[in-house]
């Protein structure tokens, strides 16, 4: 069986994409339509540019947005961002992550997205409290460290993010799961 995939949905498709088998770093893309109760296979649908697990993803713009992972084992924290687009069926390098993530949790809320936890770059899992925010998923604004926030990855408890804008200090509070 496969582990360490991530999942999304986006316009009411599931998407399935990446994780390892056995050993081996996969690229593949999975999706799922609830009202046919049909899968589209794999050699249907481009896989991801970079194979990798313990990654993250999360739909946005009516995209699926694929974020960090482990690109190769014992290699944990990749700063690679892709994302999918249903439309054209085809894969777009974004903007990378400033610090790399793997077993992170996303999530898209008021047009931003928010990279919570994981594990930092390096040979072995060393968790972070840091999360990182974009105002889009190309563009980078601001990372954000939780005062106090347990470094964890696989999990993530609600913390309540205050940072810095052009508009000035925001303040919010999120809940996300890997």
């Amino acid at each position: 069986g496969r582990t360490g995939g991530a999942a999304a949905v986006v316009d009411g498709q599931l998407y399935v994409v990446g994780g390892t088998t056995g050993s081996t770093l996969q690229t593949t893309l999975f999706r799922y339509d609830p009202a046919q109760d049909t899968w589209t296979a794999p050699g249907d649908l481009p896989g991801l540019p970079v194979a990798r697990d313990r990654l993250a993803a999360v739909e946005a713009g009516g995209r699926l947005v694929v974020v960090g992972g482990s690109i190769a084992p014992p290699g944990h924290g990749s700063t690679r961002v892709d994302m999918y687009d249903p439309a054209t069926s085809a894969w777009r390098l974004a903007t990378p992550l400033p610090v790399g993530r793997s077993a992170a949790a996303v999530v898209s809320l008021h047009d931003r997205l928010y990279v919570l936890g994981g594990a930092l770059p390096g040979a072995t899992l060393t968790a972070t409290g840091q999360t990182h925010v974009y105002a889009s998923v190309l563009e980078p604004t601001v990372m954000v460290t939780q005062a106090g926030a347990a470094a964890t990855y696989g999990a993530v408890t609600p913390l309540t993010l205050t940072y810095g804008t052009a508009g000035g200090a925001r303040a919010e509070t999120v809940t996300a799961a890997p």
